[in-house]
């Protein structure tokens, strides 16, 4: 697993580049979780702005058949990233961000539930 790269500029160029990924990610990004699973990622067309922020920050990009580009970060290294713009953020994508890493937080610590019962069939003893 790759750590996510946080970059040390100036403060004030480091303020406006955090800007900017935070607003790139408020119009066209998402985060996914389920369970143990935390996903956070960003789509696009343009595929140029997406490598410069995986050579940035981590993670991966993935082009899709119908011309559309994802750029994925997995698990710590979303949580990570999730928390480093999250001041950036509208109250809404907050409030999506705070629930999705608490409760992948929650089920990813020793003190949580790290091994859930997940459906299936039980048979019944008599």
């Amino acid at each position: 697993m790759t750590k996510t790269k946080i970059p040390a500029f100036r403060p004030v160029r480091a303020l406006v580049w955090r800007g900017f990924v935070a607003g790139f990610y408020e119009g066209e990004g998402n985060v996914i979780h389920r369970g143990r699973f935390l996903r956070a990622a960003v789509g696009q067309k343009d595929r140029f702005v997406l490598d410069w922020m995986a050579e940035k920050l981590g993670g991966r990009v993935y082009g899709k058949l119908d011309g559309m580009h994802q750029w994925i970060l997995n698990g710590a290294e979303a949580c990570k990233f999730l928390l480093w713009i999250l001041p950036y953020l509208s109250p809404r994508r907050q409030a999506q961000i705070n629930s999705a890493v608490s409760g992948w937080l929650f089920r990813n610590t020793k003190r949580g539930p790290v091994c859930a019962y997940r459906g299936g069939s039980r048979k019944k003893n008599g």
